[in-house]
């Protein structure tokens, strides 16, 4: 043990004891080395003291064997730990330990952390569901009204038959719009079952629908310009002149800009804006220009006729600006 090897280098014939008393005898014979002999003789003093000490110490555990194991198997504990966490020294290990007993600490109060955030979440909970409650509450109310009003516009847009309803269905996930599924349900012809919108509804009946739904929502919204970009896909001939109508109605309200090829309806604004495609430098660059009356008619002839404007498309470009 370190004892036991302590008291072998001190007291060995090669000890650090013997080592120092030929040291001393040395230094003796010779005058220059005046006092050195006497500080070797304090330090074999001290040395002969500690050894008397450790052999003392000795003799004690040895007359506890019971205690020495347990002083070894503790240093064997010791060099264990310092291997399996790649230490050199005891503070070292001292500080891991300390470092994982605040760890445990921490964990310790893992529970408590959770019960706090479950109860805060549970509060949120409350108060999302009472929002998604009161949002559904009012949509609700405004169903009988919204459905009676976008199917008169149908019918004002050539659908006399059409039927509109929006289902809401409730379910337990929630997302942007609250906790419930929306689903517009259309019917264009009499007789016919009422499907979702995405499943029944044509390209001409479509835009006849966002129309609608666009006029109700340029009613009640506070948006101040609204763009509708080929809303009209799908009509022509008079019910394009109709949805032209409506989007006049609109834009006496709200600011409205509409792109459309179909003469019907461009005819309709007041102000208008061609939009050129040109490449400059190898790369493409839209172009906006205000026309003037005489551009307006031009252009509205060319959605009438194509490239070769006869004389009747403008006629019939100026009869549709006039109207």
């Amino acid at each position: 043990n370190v004892i036991s090897e302590s008291e072998q280098l001190l007291g060995s014939e090669q000890g650090v004891f013997s080592e120092l008393v030929a040291i001393k005898k040395l230094l003796q014979e010779f005058d220059s080395f005046d006092g050195l002999p006497e500080r070797i003789e304090s330090i074999l003093i001290e040395l002969n003291d500690v050894n008397a000490e450790l052999s003392d110490i000795n003799s004690k555990l040895e007359s506890d064997p019971q205690q020495l194991q347990v002083c070894n198997n503790r240093l064997d504990t010791i060099n264990n730990l310092l291997q399996k966490h790649r230490v050199q020294y005891v503070e070292e290990l001292i500080d891991l330990r300390n470092e994982i007993d605040t760890k445990i600490q921490i964990s310790s109060s893992f529970d408590e952390q959770i019960l706090v955030k479950k109860d805060a979440i549970e509060k949120q909970y409350k108060v999302l569901k009472d929002s998604a409650d009161i949002l559904d509450v009012s949509r609700r109310k405004v169903l009988p009204k919204l459905k009676s009003k976008i199917e008169k516009h149908l019918k004002n847009l050539g659908m006399p038959y059409a039927q509109f309803k929006v289902s809401l269905n409730k379910t337990d996930n929630f997302h942007q719009f609250g906790n419930t599924t929306i689903t517009f349900l259309f019917s264009a012809n009499k007789g016919s079952a009422m499907q979702a919108v995405s499943k029944v509804a044509s390209g001409g009946e479509l835009s006849r629908l966002m129309l609608a739904i666009k006029y109700l929502t340029a009613e009640s919204s506070k948006v101040n310009a609204l763009v509708f970009d080929e809303i009209d896909t799908g009509v022509s001939g008079e019910i394009a002149s109709l949805m032209g109508d409506m989007m006049r109605e609109i834009s006496s309200k709200n600011q409205l800009i509409a792109i459309s090829h179909l003469p019907q309806i461009a005819s309709k604004a007041k102000v208008h804006l061609k939009v050129v495609k040109k490449v400059k430098s190898g790369t493409t660059i839209s172009d906006v220009k205000v026309l003037n009356n005489e551009q307006r008619v031009e252009e509205i002839a060319k959605l009438l006729s194509g490239k070769e404007i006869t004389n009747a498309a403008f006629e019939n470009a100026k009869v549709l600006l006039n109207q």
